[in-house]
Formats: C-alpha cells, structure tokens, sequence
C-alpha cells in the first residue's frame, strides 16, 4: 500500500510539473517581430530549426476570426496574400514578403471546444 502512495504522489508530481512547463511556453521573438500571439490566446507549443520558427496557440474564438484577425494585422505588415484555403476540418492563409513565408491555420478541434492555431514563418 506504501508503494501505491508513492507511485500516486509521483504521478501527481509529474503532472504538476508537465502542466507548469506547458504553461511557460516562451512566444518566439522571431515570431512576435512579425505578429504578436492572437489576442488572449495560450501558446502550446513554440519550435525553431533551421527552415524557421512555429508557434502553436489555443483560443475559444472560431477560425474565421483567427484568419481575418492575421490577415488585417499581416498585410498591414506589408505581407501579401499568396493562398487562402477553406475547408470543414480547417481554414488556411498563406502570406510572402520578399523571401520569407508566413502560414495560418485555424483547425477547430471540436464542438464547443477551443482553436489549434498554427503559425509558421519561414525567412529566407
């Protein structure tokens, strides 16, 4: 029964702690130099390689307002619109400045539940 104790305070423990990492999830410089995190959003996940930065966020708004949101703020930026995509499972807009490529998506991720976004600049 001892063991029982331990193993559940390790499992809370490690929980504690996953939860306190995700939630200290840095918004990328790179990243905000070009767009600042959607507006009361939570970021999920943040990576850099070599090809460029990503930045996964949450958000309850609908897609449609994460798109036009980044689509006002974007081409104000000097960004152009190369591609939009709507489909059922998500909406998608891609820009290009000079060299360098910026990617929206906005995938719902289920009735009533929040908004995976997506954002993906490439500099070339």
């Amino acid at each position: 029964m001892k063991h029982v104790g331990c193993i559940v305070s390790t499992l809370v423990l490690l929980v504690s702690m996953i939860a306190t990492a995700a939630a200290q999830v840095a918004y990328p410089p790179a990243m905000a130099g070009e767009a600042a995190p959607y507006p009361g959003a939570t970021v999920a996940m943040a990576a850099k390689d070599a090809s460029g930065t990503q930045v996964m966020l949450t958000t309850p708004d609908a897609p449609e307002k994460v798109i036009e949101h980044y689509r006002s703020h974007l081409t104000a930026k000097g960004w152009e619109v190369a591609q939009e995509m709507a489909l059922p499972q998500a909406r998608t807009i891609s820009f290009t400045r000079g060299e360098g490529t910026f990617t929206v998506a906005a995938m719902p991720q289920g009735e009533g539940q929040d908004t995976m976004i997506t954002l993906v600049l490439e500099a070339k």
